[in-house]
């Protein structure tokens, strides 16, 4: 006999207490997994910018568009599910701050809020309080439920909210029991505007894409490194040709982590040379799932900062991103690195290891063919390099 399915019920009931509470969307887009409602903050909170949030102060409260969530995999691996997430999330936050800024209901609010439930003890719960702290968020102990009424109170909750991990992302329910853990996200308006308003979007950025990942990335040269000593990097990505010797510059980031890979910057197997192989790419994509949660600033770095280090941080986002297009995310590249020439032979490695069905490929050809077109010098200079299939193969 079939198991009865009740999600709709469990649905039923979300959509009856967004209705009680005025949770409603804010945008339209595809990505945005975040609803809001307009209330007023409980008790009063000093947050860690210095700003001072009164009791009965007008604040927004964040929630999750629980049917937009990224479905966690079945198989169990959390880290590529959490960088989808917390990309996810940083463009929904983004997308909230255009509609606070332009809309004068919202002038009066002081603060965001939310109260996420972190499964106790769990790896995901763990990445995503790291993940709302890397992306500006304070994270407070909410009130301790008091009393039989307080302790009925958490106990349906955690009832709801495993109910609703059943019914919207089932393979969650892995590492999550009742036993739940309610913290207050807090973060102020200006703080709030600062980081996710238009004027932070529109702003001349050197460092990485804040509508794709949660943690800067800077593309760059062996000789760029010195300059980054006081940036606050975390993880390095760091390909070179084979017997290339460690950059000093690393001593200058304490407490990073490495991965280093050598292979000639070249698309085809050649005597004497090393080529990137399917190895290398499936390392750089597993160090890439293991970024979220923990990394404020990567760094990708190659001879020049051209060909190999633009087609690493490509596949590394598309990873990231599956749900943004090809194209997209290598604008971003292009944003970051004006003068990305991604390594053909390593987008189509990445592109199969991602099934991107040659889009990656695609947009690759498109971006050499722009190029080309504006530097047309460039043409005769890889010909000769050998890279003929990136100029004509497209």
């Amino acid at each position: 006999m079939a198991s009865l399915d009740f999600s709709w019920a469990v649905k039923g009931v979300d959509a009856m207490l967004r209705r009680r509470h005025g949770i409603v969307e804010y945008s339209d887009a595809a990505d945005c997994m975040l609803r809001y409602s307009l209330a007023r903050a409980k008790r009063a909170r000093t947050l860690s910018d210095g700003a001072s949030v009164v009791a009965g102060a007008p604040v927004v409260e964040i929630h999750y568009w629980n049917e937009r969530l990224p479905v966690i995999p079945r198989e169990g691996s959390y880290s590529g599910w959490a960088a989808q997430f917390a990309g996810r999330l940083v463009g929904s936050l983004h997308l909230l701050g255009e509609k606070i800024e332009r809309d004068p209901k919202f002038d009066g609010v002081v603060a965001f809020s939310g109260a996420p439930a972190f499964a106790r003890g769990s790896r995901n719960g763990l990445q995503l309080a790291r993940i709302c702290r890397r992306i500006g968020f304070d994270i407070l102990e909410p009130e301790a439920a008091t009393g039989l009424g307080g302790r009925l109170h958490a106990f349906f909750d955690g009832v709801l909210v495993w109910a609703l991990v059943w019914a919207f992302n089932r393979a969650g329910l892995k590492t999550r029991g009742l036993a739940h853990g309610r913290h207050e996200i807090w973060m102020s308006r200006a703080k709030f505007l600062s980081l996710y308003g238009a004027r932070a979007q529109g702003a001349a950025l050197t460092d990485g894409p804040p509508r794709f990942v949660p943690f800067d990335v800077t593309i760059c040269g062996i000789d760029e490194l010195g300059a980054l000593g006081d940036r606050g990097v975390t993880h390095i990505l760091s390909l070179l040709d084979p017997g290339w010797p460690t950059p000093d510059a690393f001593a200058e980031f304490t407490g990073h982590r490495r991965l280093d890979l050598r292979f000639h910057d070249i698309i085809e197997a050649a005597p004497g040379w090393r080529a990137p192989e399917a190895e290398d790419v499936e390392r750089l994509l597993a160090f890439g799932r293991d970024l979220a949660g923990d990394c404020a600033h990567l760094v990708v770095h190659c001879q020049m900062g051209i060909s190999r280090s633009s087609a690493a941080t490509w596949l590394v986002l598309a990873q990231a991103r599956p749900d943004r297009s090809a194209a997209d995310i290598l604008a971003e590249i292009v944003r970051i690195r004006p003068y990305a020439w991604p390594n053909l032979r390593m987008v189509e490695l990445g592109d199969a290891m991602l099934n991107r069905g040659g889009a990656l490929i695609e947009a690759a050809h498109e971006r050499y063919r722009d190029v080309i077109a504006k530097r047309p010098e460039l043409r005769s200079a890889m010909l000769q390099m050998g890279r003929a299939r990136e100029i004509d193969g497209g």
